[in-house]
């Protein structure tokens, strides 16, 4: 029997893509879990749409993995294989074409989950745009990284700006190891075992404050 849906919910993984997992290192790491926590929310009621971009000018627009669960790319830089610098230029373009697309599509995203640091950035440009509940997912923080260093490389000063900045603006943030939740008070610590579960309450206690909020902004206009 399916699940009946709650509510769409826009996953966002800018460099890495969950309908391709035969990458090398992070991004494949990361591709694999979004991916299982896309399917794993489709499953208990979620409509599940997890945006990346382009790294082919081949690949499908879009790719359904599962009932409520699908991968929708994005134009955003030149399309293909992006250094980490040269995805963070092409940032702003990602926002507008995520903009673009919900105009298209007529879909509007109430909750926006963005994945490690360059898609916390979009996110946080859309929470500035938009009436949004933003969470965000930790998997490698540039503080922890960088912690003894005596030069900062300068992108990873925007990363750690960026994760600083979701920190404080985000309605949740959650780290997926033990130094993400030491550094960063308030966040969820997992292990990505009870994720689905976590999410699902997360999900739906933030989707009834984003209500709340809405029409108490109608009530006084």
């Amino acid at each position: 029997m399916l699940a009946k849906r709650r509510g769409h919910v826009a996953l966002i993984s800018v460099h890495a893509d969950p309908a391709t997992l035969a990458t090398n290192g992070i991004a494949s790491v990361q591709s694999a879990y979004v991916k299982k926590l896309g399917e794993g929310l489709a499953k208990v009621g979620w409509q599940v749409d997890m945006f990346t971009r382009y790294t082919d000018p081949e690949q499908l627009a879009e790719v359904d993995h599962l009932d409520g669960c699908r991968t929708i790319r994005l134009m955003a830089g030149e399309a293909a294989p992006l250094s980490a610098d040269e995805t963070y230029q092409a940032l702003p373009d990602f926002v507008k074409a995520f903009i673009q697309y919900q105009s298209k599509s007529g879909i509007l995203y109430p909750l926006i989950h963005t994945n490690s640091w360059l898609s916390g950035w979009v996110g946080l440009e859309l929470k500035q745009r938009q009436l949004i509940k933003l969470i965000h997912t930790h998997h490698a923080l540039g503080s922890d990284r960088y912690h003894d260093a005596t030069t900062v490389p300068m992108l990873a000063s925007a990363q750690i700006n960026t994760e600083k900045a979701c920190q404080e603006a985000a309605d949740q943030v959650i780290a997926l190891h033990p130094e993400g939740e030491s550094s960063y008070h308030g966040a969820i610590a997992s292990d990505g075992a009870a994720t689905v579960d976590e999410l699902d309450v997360i999900y739906r206690s933030l989707l009834h404050q984003l209500h709340c909020e809405f029409f108490a902004v109608q009530s006084v206009s």
